[in-house]
């Protein structure tokens, strides 16, 4: 039985929120955990279904994107907040960062961007659309992927994780409760997407930030 990463979404306009619901729901390592189309909505939900990453629209019909983390933070909810957003302002963009969000991602982007930003903030990471990189108060992307149409699933980001820790395979696998025949699986896929070695992929992955973890 595999561990699918629970997503809830909070989006008020009807098409974009449908356009999410599919993407979440056609890839096989993602689960939605719930939707809500108002903030407090959204506050009211999320406590309860603890989900495991949250992606929310900045600009709802009650209130922000900013406040809703605020007041999530507040209430002990500590799962990575995701900004799936329109708005490119700056007053936006800090507001933001400054509530707890872990990204903050554009909504020209398309379905490959978020769904691996989704992953990298699962991870403890970073991940912001790359036209925001010099953007004040947008820390690092720390995890982010190269643009290659590559695909990491969650147990692989896991997998790259303690990896990239130091850990041998044996200690992978009893860190993850999986067997270590599972672990080698892993690691061939991450070299297969990455096109790297185990050395270089261990290099790549500390260079994202996923060993300070």
């Amino acid at each position: 039985m595999t561990n699918r990463l629970r997503v809830f979404l909070v989006e008020d306009q009807p098409v974009s929120l449908n356009g999410l619901q599919l993407w979440i729901e056609d890839d096989g390592d993602l689960e939605l955990a719930g939707v809500a189309r108002r903030g407090r909505e959204a506050l009211a939900q999320i406590p309860k279904l603890n989900p495991e990453v949250v992606v929310l629209d900045y600009e709802l019909p009650d209130i922000n994107g900013a406040e809703v983390i605020r007041r999530l933070r507040e209430v002990g909810f500590c799962a990575p907040i995701l900004i799936f957003s329109g708005h490119n302002e700056l007053e936006f963009i800090q507001k933001a960062f400054s509530a707890g969000a872990k990204g903050y991602v554009l909504k020209m982007e398309d379905s490959i961007f978020l769904l691996q930003a989704i992953r990298i903030v699962a991870q403890g990471g970073t991940c912001s659309s790359s036209s925001l990189a010099n953007v004040p108060g947008v820390p690092p992307s720390a995890g982010s992927l190269e643009r290659q149409g590559n695909k990491l699933y969650a147990r692989e980001w896991e997998t790259l994780s303690w990896l990239a820790k130091g850990c041998t395979n044996r200690e992978i696998a009893v860190r993850m409760c999986i067997a270590e025949v599972t672990v080698r699986f892993h690691l061939r896929k991450i070299y297969q997407k990455l096109n790297l070695n185990r050395g270089e992929a261990i290099a790549w992955a500390v260079r994202k930030g996923l060993g300070n973890q």
